[in-house]
């Protein structure tokens, strides 16, 4: 029997943590009739209680805290510590 290790998309947060993703969004800067475009990088996440949302939203996440926020997610840390991470308070 071949044994696989557990990729890190399979793992899940406990229930109850809630859920969130890192996008990357293009935005375009126009200086002096020069474009140009660079990545920024949002945590979207949800809250759920007891089958209801409570919150749905998004946080801006800094380039200095990116690598960071980056291993959290892929650890699949919760989303409040994500959050705290981040300075936003639920």
């Amino acid at each position: 029997m071949i044994r696989f290790a557990q990729s890190p998309s399979l793992k899940r947060r406990c229930r109850g943590e809630g859920s969130g993703s890192i996008q990357r969004h293009f935005v375009e800067h126009n200086k002096h009739g020069k474009s140009r475009y660079y990545a920024q990088y949002w945590y979207h996440y949800e809250i759920w209680q007891e089958g209801q949302r409570l919150v749905k939203s998004s946080v801006y996440i800094p380039q200095t805290k990116l690598h960071r926020i980056q291993q959290m997610n892929a650890d699949k840390e919760s989303v409040k510590a994500i959050l705290k991470e981040l300075g936003k308070i639920l």
